[in-house]
């Protein structure tokens, strides 16, 4: 009902104003107009009269704007911010939906015209991806939350599945937290060990013996490139047992090159056995010579196991990195204004994890994917056209 009163209205008086000048865009200028979309958005606890051309406010009451405002916190939640498209067209975004909205300012900086248009939930923008991914084999998980705490779209996204190289977001996150809380640097150098280095593949592997690394190289190389040597040394950096702290779940927490021990060992066995059995079977694996090998190309039930919502958060919590952006992944056009990328693969299991901001406004998307399939293949064309279409939707 207030929608439509709110309608005829402003239609009624962009007929009307519409003829008034435009005032030009200075810097004075453009903080009024901040100040009167801050006042629409927060409009509880601010007066709105004081913010409106008097022959609109004759027309339109605050209090009768004050219930339209009231009806769409009531429906979509409470505003979360007015984003600018140009000089008259703009976003009233919840963090459930978003409208399309016009606002026109007199030469006092006051409302003399204001549309609302009908809401776009963003549920209803992309519902289609949820479909498409509940047809593919396997297990699935996927979440789409806004700055952090609004989430948009959900399909298990509390569920833990294995995520690969995508767990490495949570050393990365460790390493940030010890370089600010110790005398530790993104610039201290280790020495490259023989006994860290994983299986071949990775670049670091490569490195001769004693090499310096700097902490930052190896967080950068873990971010892109899931290198498994960088993650051995920073899981020993770090501790197995400051890691866990972190992920109680994931214990024991192993490093890369004891999951390939296990699975050259015999993984079966090591599941049957108790957490106390499996600590002391890791404390026998230093002593197994890390032979070079083929990975196995069947799903394993070892890993690392996170959910796609802890996966949203990790990455959230690494975003003020500069290397955080080394692979932008599927949001790398220029009207991302920030894009991170991490990703894990490994047989059976695939995992994506997107976040990027839009240039347009200061609000921030995280979109993470985890799929499971351990009697068959994954296709990764299937799930880079799930993101396309969910990102196609938010620039």
């Amino acid at each position: 009902m207030y929608l439509s009163k709110l309608t005829y209205w402003s239609a009624l008086f962009f007929i009307l104003i519409f003829t008034t000048p435009l005032f030009s865009k200075d810097k004075k200028e453009e903080a009024a107009r901040d100040q009167v979309l801050k006042s629409l958005c927060q409009y509880e606890n601010i007066s709105l009269a004081k913010h409106i051309n008097p022959y609109f406010l004759s027309k339109l009451p605050e209090i009768k704007l004050i219930g339209i405002l009231d009806s769409f916190k009531k429906e979509e939640g409470p505003c979360v911010s007015i984003e600018k498209i140009d000089k008259s067209n703009y976003l009233y975004n919840t963090g459930k939906s978003q409208r399309a909205m016009q606002i026109y300012l007199d030469e006092n900086s006051r409302i003399r015209g204001l549309w609302f248009g009908n809401t776009t939930k963003y549920s209803d923008q992309i519902s289609e991806v949820i479909l498409q991914l509940k047809n593919l084999p396997g297990m699935k998980s996927l979440v789409f939350i806004k700055n952090n705490k609004h989430q948009i779209l959900g399909l298990n996204e509390k569920k833990r599945l294995s995520v690969a190289g995508s767990s490495d977001l949570l050393l990365i996150k460790l390493l940030k937290n010890k370089i600010s809380k110790t005398k530790s640097k993104w610039s201290q150098k280790l020495k490259l060990k023989k006994e860290l280095k994983s299986i071949p593949g990775g670049q670091l592997y490569s490195w001769p013996v004693g090499s310096p690394i700097t902490l930052q190289t190896l967080a950068t190389m873990l971010m892109g490139y899931s290198d498994e040597t960088a993650f051995d040394h920073l899981h020993s950096f770090l501790s197995r047992s400051k890691i866990e702290k972190e992920s109680k779940v994931n214990r024991p927490f192993l490093s890369t090159s004891e999951y390939y021990k296990i699975k050259l060992d015999g993984e079966d066995k090591y599941l049957k056995l108790s957490l106390k059995e499996k600590y002391k079977h890791l404390q026998k694996l230093k002593s197994k010579k890390m032979t070079p090998h083929k990975k196995s190309e069947n799903f394993s039930k070892l890993g690392w196991f996170f959910s796609t919502t802890e996966l949203c958060h990790l990455m959230n919590e690494v975003k003020d990195l500069s290397l955080s952006e080394v692979n932008k992944g599927f949001a790398q056009f220029e009207r991302y204004s920030y894009s991170s990328f991490k990703m894990g693969r490994a047989p059976g299991v695939l995992q994506y994890t997107q976040f990027f901001t839009s240039k347009t406004s200061k609000d921030s998307f995280c979109l993470s994917v985890t799929w499971n399939n351990p009697k068959g293949e994954i296709t990764p064309s299937k799930i880079d056209a799930l993101f396309g279409r969910v990102l196609s939707k938010f620039q």
